[in-house]
């Protein structure tokens, strides 16, 4: 089985409801933006040719600390032993990454990933 490592500078974020028109479904421009940052990270790591069989993905979020965290819990969250719990959900970033990963030909199709952990630091 094929094992692709590595680590991506960007802040994690989920992916967003599609907004909706008279015309159809699109993107927010926030989201359009924070696809074109991954894509343009994930890009470096792109395999030759789309993996085949199997897929097996496993990811950590390094989660910013929010803003509002007083200064005595900031310590506890920075220890790595404390589970990061607030938004954003760790599904939806699974989500996020897997659409710009088969969006950029890693695998044939997401259908292809039969296990997937994930956790939020």
């Amino acid at each position: 089985m094929t094992e692709l490592r590595f680590t991506l500078p960007i802040e994690p974020k989920a992916q967003q409801r599609p907004r909706y028109s008279r015309w159809g479904a699109y993107k927010s421009k926030s989201q359009q933006a924070h696809d074109a940052e991954l894509d343009c990270q994930l890009l470096c790591h792109v395999p030759d040719s789309p993996l085949c069989g199997p897929v097996s993905v496993f990811f950590v979020a390094y989660m910013p600390i929010p803003a509002s965290t007083p200064k005595r819990a900031r310590a506890r969250l920075t220890d790595g032993k404390t589970p990061h719990t607030k938004k954003t959900d760790v599904d939806n970033l699974a989500k996020m990454l897997l659409d710009r990963m088969t969006a950029l030909h890693y695998w044939h199709d997401d259908g292809q990933v039969w296990e997937l952990s994930g956790r939020k630091v």
